[in-house]
């Protein structure tokens, strides 16, 4: 086995592909998620101590390795895809969890314990996810910071005076010290991406009908309701690749919907192109498609592709080499 220290510093594709090997377990991985919590939360309150699983997790982890560790070839084959491998995952508050505190940032729901999985939940579970805590969220979403009446302030890891944004800031949060390798979030009109800017990490608001979650089931061939075109939920993580890992995860590698790959892919001879296998090899992003539509009208048609081609490298390049030094954030949270 390998050692743990350092683990949360992965990508969660390279642990991932220690988990396949059988140099780290999920019950190992949860442990390192606890103890990166532990450490960092006190002057972040990311992940507030009501809204963690440990115990449901390493009972989610011991299931999975009940049969030995790593899964033999025959064992693995009778899976579905299993992208995420036993991989830590956080959730946002305002997406059910069976058997965890489900309040929506909200006192009205402070007590309620959720008694099913939301249907993305679900999906991240059958790929291999193990749920270890939830995050906090404004009451009810409803803002672009991250507080509420129930479990106070979510403060931005980079500078704690300021605020890491919202609604997803608790996920947000989360990723940048390290406490999660992938997190959920929930996306009206920024919820994903204002707090990913903020913290220097990455949320993608997918594409209408993509992801699953509850009241909006996500199929080829069923319409998508006029409200599941603004509430969507989507993927954060601390890289674009594994931003990609995630959403494979999240819809079976575009089994759901169809809309992972490329045009060109999603019509060739493989019957599930995913994200991941597309921006694999040279490492450009060929094949990756990102907010794209056909280009209509003169204007567009001109514009379009040199914009495309500014954008593009930085969508490939990596932020920041390291999360904030919680240590000088810790002696300066009294100043």
């Amino acid at each position: 086995m390998a050692s743990m220290e350092g683990a949360w510093r992965l990508s969660a594709l390279e642990a991932v592909q220690q988990l396949k090997e059988g140099k780290l377990t999920p019950m190992q991985l949860v442990q390192v998620s606890r103890q990166r919590v532990e450490e960092t939360d006190g002057a972040l309150n990311a992940v507030p101590e009501d809204l963690r699983g440990w115990l449901q997790a390493e009972q989610q982890a011991e299931g999975l390795m009940s049969q030995g560790w790593p899964l033999s070839p025959d064992q693995a084959a009778d899976k579905p895809p299993w992208y995420l491998y036993g991989l830590p995952v956080m959730v946002k508050d305002l997406t059910a969890v069976q058997g965890l505190k489900y309040t929506c940032g909200s006192r009205l729901y402070s007590d309620r314990v959720a008694a099913h999985d939301d249907a993305l939940v679900a999906a991240l579970k059958q790929a291999g996810a193990v749920i270890v805590a939830k995050t906090n969220v404004p009451e009810f979403g409803a803002g672009a910071q991250t507080w509420n009446d129930v479990y106070g302030t979510t403060r931005n890891p980079w500078d704690t005076s300021l605020t890491p944004g919202g609604s997803s800031g608790g996920s947000t949060v989360a990723l940048a010290v390290g406490q999660a390798w992938l997190a959920t979030g929930t996306d009206v009109g920024g919820s994903l991406r204002i707090p990913a800017s903020f913290c220097n990490v990455v949320g993608l608001r997918p594409t209408p009908g993509l992801v699953a979650h509850d009241g909006a089931p996500a199929s080829a061939s069923s319409a998508v309701q006029p409200g599941e075109l603004y509430n969507l939920a989507g993927p954060m993580a601390r890289s674009v690749t594994d931003l990609a890992l995630f959403l494979d995860a999240m819809t079976d590698g575009g089994a759901r919907a169809g809309c992972t790959a490329a045009p060109d892919q999603a019509t060739s001879s493989s019957p599930n192109p995913t994200i991941t296998g597309a921006g694999a090899g040279a490492g450009d992003g060929a094949g990756i498609a990102v907010g794209t539509k056909p280009a209509a009208g003169r204007f567009t048609q001109a514009v379009q592709p040199g914009a495309w081609a500014r954008l593009a490298p930085s969508l490939l390049r990596p932020a920041a080499d390291s999360p904030p030094d919680m240590q000088q954030l810790s002696e300066g949270e009294g100043q």
